[in-house]
């Protein structure tokens, strides 16, 4: 019974791992592609964080 409990509380924390293993990824694939095209970058920060960061502007400076 408490091996089978402490399985799953590794497995779970193997699954955040990888969640934030694929936002990190996506957070620097938006940095790089930021030169290169803004409007995809702005996309993708704002799947990575919809709450709590706000977007940065899409024309530095406009703001």
């Amino acid at each position: 019974m408490m091996k089978n409990k402490s399985k799953s509380i590794w497995n779970l924390w193997i699954i955040c791992l990888a969640v934030e293993q694929i936002r990190l990824v996506l957070l620097i694939t938006a940095q790089g592609l930021a030169n290169i095209n803004l409007p995809l970058a702005y996309i993708v920060h704002l799947l990575h964080s919809p709450f709590h960061v706000p977007p940065p502007p899409l024309f530095p400076g406009s703001g």
